[in-house]
């Protein structure tokens, strides 16, 4: 769902909400990536609505997930069909990253009659308490579980990545069905305010206190699948609605140093003809004979931040190529790792082109390229560049979004 040209979502969808899914099992999920404040902790809770069956369930389907494969987990929330208990487990692992324990609720599905029905999960540890760990379906009351950790924090592996819908890394155990509202806390929440959360099986804001939930202010992360503000399904980006927009322009004016041929024609003090707002264009056509066009200088980006490209653009002749280029110099360079935008835009419109995506190898510069072959003509204007707030997550593979939702 990424690089799709759209126009950004800037704001919540009052009157169609949104879930994640239906994942298809097989490779669809939601990434969110290193997220430093849900690992090392003593305390957590866990919150996500699911949709799924028993005919669909696998072995260790995760719904959310803090981990990275073997050797490296914190902690994991998970349905399962494993020797046919079609049930629930959560499991947390402490610093020397040896298991606190292994909690299932079992027959949620199945004979459980749960199935494709909206439950909401949610899964706690409690550091002080005895039990510690508990497992709660639908509000009520949870099954329980005493964990060993003592007075150890979680485990706190820096390569563990979190992930909606799959394991961390997204490289297995994948989730068949609907997910959606997911919330992480650094505390744990009390019965009561679990049950104030599941709210008779209907969502609310979690950023806002209510009833005997008073915990808004210890939210991590939290992620409404399309109904947040900023959400972009278009584009596949949901972003942590704890911490949702942007942070300021990473492009100052439109950084054009280079073409990749002196025999492209570079104007930018083109003002009759703005594109989609104030500021002047970009106008390049390209008279070379070869593949010629414009290259913008190195964006200043953080390593595992997430960052969004966007600009006006229209296409008077021929096919407008952009690119995140690892070369400042060649606009047909390699793609910068990491991310994967080289779209065609034909456009003879105004239109708008954004592009979303993680920044994950510190050794690859990243430039914005537009180039096209001999006779392409085109301008760009209103270029931005900004790192999305919070925690984002980017969906993978085909994983889109649904009006099937717990609000139904």
């Amino acid at each position: 769902m990424l690089g799709l040209g759209s126009a950004l979502t800037t704001g919540s969808n009052n009157e169609q909400l949104y879930s994640l899914g239906e994942l298809d099992g097989t490779d669809d999920y939601l990434h969110i990536g290193v997220v430093p404040g849900v690992k090392g902790l003593r305390d957590i809770t866990v919150s996500a609505w699911v949709k799924t069956n028993e005919a669909s369930l696998g072995s260790f389907d995760r719904i959310v997930s803090c981990d990275g494969g073997t050797g490296n987990a914190i902690w994991r929330l998970f349905i399962s069909n494993h020797s046919g208990n079609k049930g629930v487990i959560w499991n947390c692992f402490n610093g020397d990253g040896d298991s606190i324990g292994l909690l299932t609720m079992s027959d949620v599905w199945g004979t459980g009659g749960n199935d494709d029905k909206w439950v909401h999960v949610v899964a706690r540890i409690d550091a002080s308490a005895n039990p510690k760990t508990s497992i709660f379906i639908n509000g009520g009351t949870p099954t329980t579980g005493t964990a060993n950790q003592s007075d150890e924090d979680m485990h706190n592996e820096a390569a563990t990545q979190l992930s909606i819908g799959a394991q961390g890394n997204g490289g297995n155990y994948w989730f068949p069905g609907f997910i959606d509202d997911v919330a992480i806390w650094n505390v744990p929440l009390s019965n009561n305010a679990v049950d104030a959360v599941y709210n008779g099986g209907k969502p609310f804001d979690l950023n806002n206190d209510r009833g005997d939930y008073s915990n808004s202010s210890a939210l991590v992360g939290y992620w409404r699948m399309g109904n947040g503000t900023f959400d972009d399904k278009a584009n596949g980006v949901v972003h942590d609605a704890h911490n949702p927009g942007f942070g300021s322009e990473l492009v100052s004016s439109y950084q054009v140093t280079a073409t990749s041929s002196t025999s492209g024609t570079l104007d930018t003090s083109n003002t009759s003809n703005v594109i989609g707002g104030a500021g002047s264009d970009i106008k390049f056509t390209n008279d070379s004979g070869n593949e010629n066009g414009i290259v913008g200088t190195a964006m200043d980006l953080v390593l595992g931040k997430t960052y969004q490209y966007s600009f006006s653009y229209k296409v008077n002749n021929g096919t407008l190529r952009f690119k995140i280029a690892d070369s400042g110099t060649v606009t047909g360079g390699t793609n910068a790792t990491g991310n994967g935008a080289n779209d065609n835009l034909t456009s003879a419109t105004d239109a708008v082109y954004s592009f979303a995506f993680r920044y994950t190898d510190a050794n690859q510069t990243n430039y914005m390229t537009w180039f096209g072959n001999n006779g392409v003509d085109f301008q760009i204007s209103n270029v931005t560049c900004r790192e999305l707030n919070g925690f984002p997550g980017l969906t993978q593979a085909a994983a889109t979004f649904s009006a099937d939702t717990p609000d139904d």
